[in-house]
């Protein structure tokens, strides 16, 4: 809450009470039939209202400030928030495009892995044609026609996370 937020509600408040108090000693001046009191009383009670709509004008301005002050915070924090996000873009992209570089790209088949496909291979009965130990580097190679390549040399893949 700013100062004329504050100073404004505080105001308009003090001028209602006030404006409250002269209203009150003026019905009582009223029933004792005391129009001299009742008139200054009325008269006093005006100029508190008065008051107190000053009051009220001053901290409308404070809350329409405070609400553009916050819009402005608002649009500053979206414009950071926008930029981090197009940093990370561009730190995202500057990795992806590193690693395309890396010309050598390995995997890395734990031991509970080796004895599963072991014990799969012994399931699906691979035929002998297919047996990994005829293969340089202990895959066979595929050609463009989807045959199996006899002279096909190693690849070496890395694939890190």
């Amino acid at each position: 809450m700013n100062v004329k937020t504050a100073e404004g509600l505080i105001g308009a408040s003090a001028g209602n009470s006030m404006a409250g108090v002269s209203l009150r000693i003026a019905k009582e001046a009223e029933a004792k039939g005391d129009t001299g009191a009742m008139e200054r009383a009325m008269g006093y009670a005006k100029d508190m209202n008065h008051q107190a709509e000053r009051y009220r004008a001053r901290a409308e301005e404070g809350m329409q400030e405070e609400a553009k002050e916050t819009k402005e915070k608002e649009k500053l924090e979206q414009e950071a928030a926008i930029e981090k996000r197009r940093q990370e873009n561009r730190e995202a992209k500057a990795r992806l495009e590193e690693s395309e570089k890396s010309p050598v790209d390995t995997v890395e088949i734990s031991g509970e892995g080796k004895a599963h496909l072991e014990s799969s291979r012994a399931a699906e009965a691979v035929p002998p044609s297919m047996d990994t130990a005829d293969f340089p580097g202990g895959s066979p190679a595929y050609t463009k026609a989807g045959e199996i390549s006899q002279a096909a040399q190693p690849v070496n893949i890395s694939v890190s996370v």
